[in-house]
């Protein structure tokens, strides 16, 4: 195969893959949600890692209110040593609900972040 059928075949898939999603619409987030409130460091005990979060222990996750936007730095152990991240959230409906798009770097990341229980 040449480099312009895998490209074509991958972009295909993605594109399949994207249509096979279903809505969040109805996951129960925390209403009468305060940002201020909600800033601070917080241990995960429960997630879905993203990619380059695959393997890690003992995640917190670092919330500092900037504006209208959340800023989190993701820290957590994976093979002896510490690894980060960091991203911007930003309020996927309204700003007193737990639903944020994610921000790393230029390209914004495909998923969401909910919160579920404070």
């Amino acid at each position: 195969m040449n480099i312009k059928t895998i490209a074509m075949l991958t972009t295909l898939g993605g594109l399949f893959g994207c249509a096979s999603v279903q809505s969040t619409d109805d996951i129960p987030v925390v209403k009468n949600f305060d940002a201020a409130r909600y800033a601070g460091t917080w241990c995960e005990i429960a997630r879905l890692p993203k990619w380059y979060e695959r393997g890690q222990k003992n995640v917190t996750a670092k919330y500092e209110l900037d504006g209208s936007t959340l800023r989190v730095t993701n820290r957590g152990w994976c093979d002896g040593e510490v690894k980060t991240s960091t991203a911007v959230g930003h309020f996927a409906g309204r700003a007193d609900e737990g639903t944020f798009r994610n921000r790393s770097g230029l390209v914004p990341d495909l998923t969401h972040s909910f919160v579920l229980m404070i």
